[in-house]
């Protein structure tokens, strides 16, 4: 029904929260987060050696080749929000806290700190905002929480492009609270939720998650790194959309760092698509399993799609030029254009870039200022480039003729007369004698 009307749509979304935490921490780690173009809901996966406050968390982001524009955060009535580069409304950045991050670019934040040992979480009627410090599913924390005269009913993260979540005593949409990422837990009554580290599989990451294994030496293969608290005996099982394993990998030890090729068992390729892995282990000191841990990985092969429609070829451009296509691909990262002298260019300059997706129909892909640029023969480029690596090159040729001025000067003595033509750029002096013979003539 609709993952219930969107979680009764978010239940007149965020009435009355206030959270208070405490923590005990561990061995110091590393720890990464993703961070994604659009809004972005995390929480520290760690204690930071140094304190973070909004601003310093955003310039950390940005430091490592983010794009952090600003953070905001409940605070159970509005919400508070600090614009990075800015000196007003700062504020310290919590353990335990989820916390929206809006960032125009993807991009991976490595962050050092203590691992959390325990998060003790004050819960309050209402919406509360938290992060874990382990994977937990929602369905026991739930219960976790429930057993300690707590009377939470839903919880829910941010997907990118709205609300998931899963309402306690359901059999569908369970799911996996891990560490680096921010939920909110919707609760009736006030109570407290303390949450133990025991045997927990922490700092997942896929690089790159997307990628296409064709050979050309560029993300050709997919790298499962993972750590857990204590020596376990690993498995990562890869599943296609239909649930089958196609490739399958174990362990033992602390930290797993495995790379898949994109092939199955029997050493075949798989077809492009989205896959499923998932982490499970087994302490062998207890024989007890670990909450499993799971994510997506995606194949694609396939090239970008890309066109210019406008200008066609050989068009004469002048000022300043629209240049209208198409830039697209299921997984789209970017697009460039760029331009070149002569139809056969050894040198580019960039014209600008495609931010987002142009397409299935035509639209603009970038206005090019021709005015600062010498006329005659040029080739456009178009560069669409996806998340797995894989690169489209659309060229056309044009012609640049922008209007150019010309300034003749004379001067004149008794013996000579000097006439200096300037002419798009050139400037050429004629020397003549008094019957009128070019003595002499230079030009600059």
């Amino acid at each position: 029904m609709e993952n219930i009307k969107k979680i009764a749509l978010i239940a007149a979304f965020f009435a009355l929260f206030t959270l208070s935490f405490s923590t005990t921490t561990l061995l110091a780690a590393e720890s990464q987060i993703k961070v994604y173009t659009g809004w972005n809901l995390i929480g520290l996966p760690l204690v930071p050696v140094t304190p973070y406050t909004a601003e310093s968390l955003g310039q950390a982001i940005n430091a490592q080749g983010g794009n952090c524009e600003r953070i905001q955060y409940w605070d159970g009535s509005e919400w508070i929000t600090h614009i990075i580069g800015t000196s007003f409304g700062d504020y310290n950045i919590e353990v335990g806290k989820g916390y929206f991050l809006l960032c125009n670019s993807k991009s991976i934040f490595t962050m050092t700190g203590a691992s959390i040992a325990s998060s003790a979480v004050s819960l309050h009627p209402g919406w509360n905002s938290i992060s874990v410090p382990g994977p937990i599913n929602a369905e026991l924390a739930g219960i976790q929480i429930n057993s300690n005269g707590g009377s939470c009913d839903t919880i829910i993260y941010w997907s990118g492009g709205g609300w998931e979540g899963h309402m306690m005593g359901m059999p569908f949409g369970d799911f996996v609270l891990t560490p680096g990422n921010g939920y909110f837990i919707h609760c009736s009554t006030a109570s407290a939720w303390d949450v133990v580290q025991r045997d927990w599989i922490t700092n997942i990451l896929v690089s790159p998650d997307a990628f296409s294994p064709n050979g050309d030496n560029t993300q050709d293969t997919a790298d499962i790194s993972a750590q857990f608290t204590a020596s376990c005996n690993w498995t990562i099982s890869i599943r296609d959309s239909n649930g089958v394993v196609k490739r399958a990998f174990t362990g033992t030890g602390a930290n797993i760092s495995q790379a898949w090729d994109g092939k199955d068992t029997s050493n075949n390729s798989v077809s492009d698509g989205a896959y499923t892995y998932t982490i499970e282990a087994v302490d062998p000191a207890t024989g007890s399993s670990i909450a499993s841990v799971s994510g997506q990985i995606i194949i694609d092969n396939a090239s970008p799609t890309g066109s210019i429609t406008e200008p066609s070829s050989g068009q004469i451009l002048s000022e300043v030029a629209a240049i209208r296509g198409t830039a697209e691909d299921l997984n789209f990262s970017i697009g460039h254009l760029y331009y070149g002298q002569g139809v056969s260019p050894t040198a580019w300059s960039l014209i600008g870039d495609v931010l987002s997706p142009v397409g299935p129909s035509a639209g603009l892909l970038v206005n090019w200022d021709t005015s600062g640029v010498s006329n005659g023969v040029y080739t456009i480029r178009l560069t669409v480039c996806d998340d797995a690596g894989n690169v489209r090159n659309i060229d056309l040729a044009v012609n640049l003729r922008n209007a150019v001025t010309t300034t003749i000067n004379y001067s004149y003595d008794d013996l000579n007369r000097l006439e200096n033509i300037a002419h798009d750029g050139v400037s050429t002096t004629y020397d003549y004698d008094e019957a009128g013979n070019i003595k002499n003539k230079t030009t600059e």
